[in-house]
């Protein structure tokens, strides 16, 4: 039996054609999938590391202002502890050549956040909303200079301290004795009123 070669070459390129699209054109189509996935997950893989990144960035950022921070934190510190804060005065006022002789203090709500817009009296407030006013008297001792840089010290310190009232007075002996007690020349008796605040 004679095989003709046109026929037979017909028929071999259609069996290679159906077994293309049988075998390997679903293939293709999978492959390519893959590719798009893969694709999809390499985009997606780059997004996060960019996020990531931008996170380690940020968390190495904030390491390195964690002084300015925490000085930002004592600033307006969230507990209102008064105790803390006459200690801060006494230590101020001790390393100034001062003497602490009586503190009051008062505790005053005080103005609301900005964003809420309205008085304190309107609506009642939450902890995280107000921020509060804490009065203090001081009676002191000491020298000029010594208020000057017990005052110059609060100023430079973290904490926001507003000086509202200062008042005076001379500690010496009256009349004939002061000339002869040199010891009382230039010590005053100060009061001091200031304000800080808290939320």
């Amino acid at each position: 039996m004679e095989i003709n070669k046109p026929i037979s070459s017909l028929i071999i390129f259609i069996i290679i054609l159906l077994l293309a699209f049988l075998f390997v054109l679903p293939k293709y189509r999978e492959l390519s999938q893959l590719s798009d996935t893969l694709t999809k997950k390499q985009a997606e893989y780059n997004g996060k590391s960019l996020f990531y990144k931008s996170i380690s960035n940020a968390i190495e950022s904030l390491e390195n202002k964690k002084e300015s921070i925490l000085k930002i934190n004592s600033a307006l510190p969230a507990d209102a502890s008064i105790a803390s804060l006459v200690n801060f005065v006494d230590k101020k006022s001790f390393e100034n050549g001062l003497i602490l002789k009586a503190v009051s203090t008062s505790q005053v709500l005080g103005v609301q956040a900005a964003k809420q817009g309205s008085s304190p009296s309107n609506q009642p407030q939450s902890k995280e909303q107000t921020i509060k006013d804490i009065n203090l008297t001081l009676d002191l001792s000491g020298t000029y200079q010594g208020l000057k840089n017990f005052l110059y010290s609060l100023e430079k310190s973290a904490r926001l301290f507003e000086v509202n009232n200062i008042s005076f007075a001379s500690v010496g002996p009256s009349g004939a004795a002061q000339n002869k007690s040199k010891d009382y020349l230039g010590i005053y008796n100060f009061k001091i009123e200031m304000k800080t605040h808290t939320y």
